[in-house]
């Protein structure tokens, strides 16, 4: 019997030994992503060392699946050129990425993207998710709808 559909590990922006135990443990790895040149720079960097870290332990996890990249969840979204730009960037790195190899086939950048919202900035505050902070707020339906993209994407897989 299984006692849970989806177990999500929140790990640090880095792949240390926290993110590493994770990647570890997990089939699927989604990224979040703000639309900016940073974050589209490290993406490609974590993307590679994703892959680097799954071909070094992929000996000791016989019978699991690879863990990869599957998904990208946009965050602190706003209509602006800048963000659109972002976004499409974000696309065509992970055209390349697919390509490469880098990312499973089916990685997708999910929607709704996340808008950016003053309400999921102090419920992070409050050490309180969104949807218990502001339950009525537009992150709080960003994540909500966000959390049945995933579910549907997965459920692909």
């Amino acid at each position: 019997m299984k006692a849970y559909d989806y177990v999500f590990y929140d790990c640090p922006p880095n792949v240390y030994a926290v993110t590493k135990n994770a990647l570890y443990a997990a089939d699927f790895c989604v990224v979040p992503f703000v639309p900016d040149f940073l974050s589209l720079s490290g993406f490609q960097i974590l993307a590679q060392q994703v892959e680097q870290f799954s071909d070094r332990v992929s000996g000791f996890r016989q019978g699991r699946r690879r863990s990869s990249i599957t998904a990208i969840a946009v965050s602190h979204y706003r209509e602006i050129n800048a963000f659109r730009q972002g976004v499409e960037e974000l696309r065509n790195t992970l055209a390349q990425l697919k390509a490469q190899h880098q990312v499973l086939p089916s990685c997708e950048v999910l929607e709704p993207f996340v808008r950016l919202s003053a309400d999921v900035a102090a419920s992070t505050g409050e050490h309180l998710p969104v949807c218990l902070h502001a339950p009525d707020s537009i992150g709080s339906a960003d994540y909500y709808q966000l959390a049945q993209a995933l579910e549907a994407h997965l459920e692909q897989l």
